[in-house]
């Protein structure tokens, strides 16, 4: 029993075959330019180096009434998603939990403590991510 590829709602169809190294240079240009929480289309195209993709994937995950979406959101369910067809699947899964760590370490000390993970921006952040893709 294992994860129904098919349970996957557009966008996240594409992104099933992104390597876990490409969401991890995702997360890692998000580090490096200091992007605020809040990210518009530029910004998610800009990650996902694809405009097309990224005007989908911000529909997806936009807050109500805006134009914007939580980038640690976007950032965590691109990774739950990408190596979907790798076999076999649970070598992939440390890595993408390893990613999607290193995007919630702000701060970079090795730990997510309680005011990164709480903070308003990121309260549901990891839940959601991880349901987005498949609803």
């Amino acid at each position: 029993m294992g994860l129904q590829v098919s349970r996957l709602q557009p966008p996240f169809t594409e992104l099933k075959t992104w390597p876990v190294s490409r969401s991890e240079s995702m997360v890692q240009d998000f580090k490096k330019k200091e992007i605020d929480f809040a990210a518009d289309m530029k910004t998610i195209t800009y990650l996902l180096k694809d405009d097309a993709l990224g005007a989908a994937v911000l529909e997806r995950f936009a807050i109500k009434g805006s134009a914007k979406c939580n980038v640690l959101t976007v950032l965590a369910g691109v990774v739950a998603v990408s190596a979907l067809d790798v076999t076999p699947p649970h070598e992939s899964a440390l890595a993408k939990a390893n990613v999607i760590f290193d995007a919630f370490d702000l701060d970079n000390d090795g730990r997510v403590s309680e005011v990164e993970l709480v903070r308003p921006q990121q309260a549901s952040s990891l839940s959601r991510c991880l349901a987005a893709p498949f609803i």
